[in-house]
């Protein structure tokens, strides 16, 4: 979601006093998630998940790949994870000469 400064609009008198209360009730939106870089109503601010305000496109789209990765990335660790107990479990488990017995016959 883009949020254009021409949908936000302030009372000529309010926007003279000060910039820091255009945004009341959304604090996400006074600093870039990304760089920290400040935010007015002035910009374009782009918000990604309604909880993270970006001052480009770029840092947002930045932002959606690198968590995107890290959900990837967690997804992985959590089949892997699942595999090594399946398989952990498995050689502990009476019956489990199966894989002992399936070796020594390919050896043969």
């Amino acid at each position: 979601m883009v949020l254009r400064r021409s949908a936000v609009r302030i009372p000529a008198s309010a926007a003279s006093r000060c910039h820091d209360k255009v945004f009341v009730g959304l604090e996400f939106m006074k600093s870039c998630f990304c760089c920290h870089k400040k935010l007015d109503a002035t910009m374009d601010v782009f918000v990604y998940k309604g909880e993270h305000a970006f001052c480009s496109a770029e840092r947002r789209c930045q932002h959606m790949a690198r968590e995107e990765r890290r959900e990837i990335e967690a997804l992985i660790r959590k089949r892997r994870d699942a595999f090594h107990r399946r398989h952990a479990g498995a050689a502990r488990m009476p019956g489990s000469n199966r894989l002992l017995r399936l070796q020594t016959t390919a050896a043969r």
